[in-house]
């Protein structure tokens, strides 16, 4: 046995771990709950709702990062081209994301110009790894960049989230940037 068969092994243990624990403890809960008038439909209602709960933790674990992932939509302009949309956190600024949905899976939506940045009072919510970021037309983001803090701009944290795949650019690429080259850049941007 390879080491790709002990990990297929040990992930395979652990979901029926998953599944028989929860049914058991329930089923034994259900039994208590149930004994003096009839202790096995008790265990058994116990045992399928202990079932259903390590079912659920076993399609979380595989499927829990699409399920809480942060939606974050662009409206551009029909005369957008950059290949890049750029957040600049700035406590000046009046914008902000339009949140439709909090909770389990936020969905957002942002009115880009059509030089692609933005100024935000804040950036809370798009800032973490989980965010799918996309156009209005459908077209995913790429990539993403963020930088902590950037105070020759006059603001705070940014985000880039890139729309072109690595080979298709059309415009310099903020990923092979220094921090300079990006202030320069997200300069030019607010000029047009």
């Amino acid at each position: 046995m390879d080491g790709f068969e002990g990990l297929a092994a040990a992930i395979l243990l652990a979901m029926i771990c998953m599944v028989v624990v929860p049914a058991g403890v329930f089923a034994v809960l259900g039994w208590f709950a149930t004994r003096k008038k009839n202790g096995w439909v008790g265990a058994l209602s116990g045992a399928a709702v202990g079932v259903l709960i390590g079912g659920g933790l076993i399609a979380y674990t595989f499927y829990g990062e699409e399920l809480t992932r942060t939606q974050l939509e662009f409206t551009v302009p029909s005369d957008f081209a950059h290949d890049w949309v750029v957040l600049m956190e700035d406590p000046a600024s009046t914008a902000e994301i339009t949140w439709s949905r909090d909770g389990l899976a936020p969905e957002g939506t942002l009115t880009v110009p059509s030089n692609g940045v933005v100024r935000l009072r804040t950036l809370d919510g798009v800032t973490g790894e989980d965010v799918e970021a996309r156009l209005a037309d459908g077209r995913p983001a790429w990539g993403s960049i963020a930088r902590p803090n950037v105070p020759e701009l006059g603001s705070g944290s940014l985000v880039m989230y890139s729309f072109r795949q690595f080979g298709d650019e059309t415009e310099p690429d903020f990923q092979n940037m220094v921090d300079d080259e990006i202030v320069a850049r997200i300069r030019a941007l607010e000029a047009e």
